[in-house]
């Protein structure tokens, strides 16, 4: 789904650089605008007015029920493995850490019916055609380290959290990610930082990097600490975010981010949106 593809064009670093150039990013976050959307090209951030419909203040056994009763509902894609994971991460309740991703079926949920499952903010189009697909989401993490952080088919390394969203399509995502329980730290650095890795392009390059690139073979506690820190400094294009109940953080495509829990037990949602920028083969 999206758009045709001769409306997309390529997006290497150059074209980063050249947005950069251009005084599209800036070092300090404007709150969302409605008006403005998700056409911004730096990271936003704002409060949804309420979370109707998602399970606030609950425990971890609440929030999987929730999910379970989703999931009855037909709103997710491949129910029966929804299902398993639900039951394994009930099981993890207790003691135990995991991350787990719930992909709302956007192709048999309303348009209207997606935006409040999702809590997208006031300005937010939602639009079939424009949605990645599975990318409409729930995501729910027990515990911490690496096991409740999203790390990709690299390796259990926190480090290996730090990516930017790609579609199955190969384009470039913009991505709201809202707070729901607990609470969750995100970093977020400029498209231009790295190079993409050639053979994953959701990931950086970290390899020639002036500062970070000793990152993967750190222990996660201090790797996580100096790219935070990194990207915590006013002559980084970037910035640390605390997601809360209620708050959200806009990324907008191409920007690197990585995010892990605060709390044993965390769940956030958000919508997506296709970008006209695709990545490099």
């Amino acid at each position: 789904a999206g758009r045709p593809s001769g409306s997309t064009r390529v997006a290497g670093l150059e074209y980063f650089v050249q947005e950069r150039r251009q005084g599209l990013y800036a070092d300090s976050w404007k709150v969302w605008d409605a008006t403005e959307g998700a056409g911004a090209r730096s990271p936003r951030v704002g409060n949804v007015a309420d979370l109707e419909g998602c399970p606030r203040y609950s425990t971890a056994q609440e929030a999987i029920m929730y999910l379970f009763d989703q999931n009855n509902e037909g709103v997710f894609q491949q129910q029966n493995a929804v299902e398993q994971r639900l039951s394994t991460a009930l099981g993890l309740a207790a003691s135990g850490s995991g991350w787990f991703d719930f992909r709302l079926d956007e192709s048999v949920v309303e348009e209207q019916t997606l935006g409040s499952l999702v809590l997208a903010p006031d300005g937010w189009r939602i639009d079939r055609n424009t949605i990645p697909n599975g990318y409409m989401m729930h995501i729910l993490t027990i515990g911490d380290g690496a096991r409740a952080t999203l790390c990709g088919p690299e390796g259990l390394h926190i480090v290996n959290a730090l990516h930017r969203d790609v579609s199955k399509c190969k384009r470039l995502c913009s991505t709201c990610l809202c707070g729901v329980v607990g609470r969750k730290k995100v970093i977020l650095l400029s498209p231009d930082e790295f190079p993409a890795d050639a053979g994953w392009q959701r990931r950086p390059d970290l390899a020639a990097h002036s500062e970070l690139h000793s990152l993967p073979n750190l222990p996660e506690e201090e790797a996580w600490r100096r790219l935070e820190e990194y990207a915590s400094r006013p002559s980084v294009m970037g910035g640390v975010v605390t997601l809360e109940p209620g708050r959200f953080v806009f990324v907008p495509f191409g920007w690197w981010h990585a995010v892990r829990p605060l709390d044993p037990f965390t769940f956030i949602t958000g919508p997506s949106q296709l970008s006209h920028a695709s990545v490099q083969e």
